[in-house]
């Protein structure tokens, strides 16, 4: 089934310091931090004090910190 080839919309900012907005269960919960990583399913951020595996579907939103606005 395509997933496993299909390339996360996320892969750019793999590496930058970014802020994420997500699903976590009932609540909206925001992390901002470096994305360590971004594959079909999940993306990998490292804040601080913790790194975070979020489900790419439960991702609202996503940006880079400090830098110029994209879209």
């Amino acid at each position: 089934m395509g997933m496993e080839s299909e390339q996360n919309r996320f892969s750019p900012f793999v590496g930058r310091l970014i802020r994420v907005v997500f699903r976590d269960g009932q609540e909206i919960a925001t992390k901002k931090g470096k994305l360590i990583s971004a594959d079909a399913e999940f993306i990998e951020v490292e804040t601080y004090h913790h790194r975070y595996v979020v489900r790419v579907s439960e991702v609202l939103k996503l940006s880079d910190v400090g830098g110029e606005p994209h879209g």
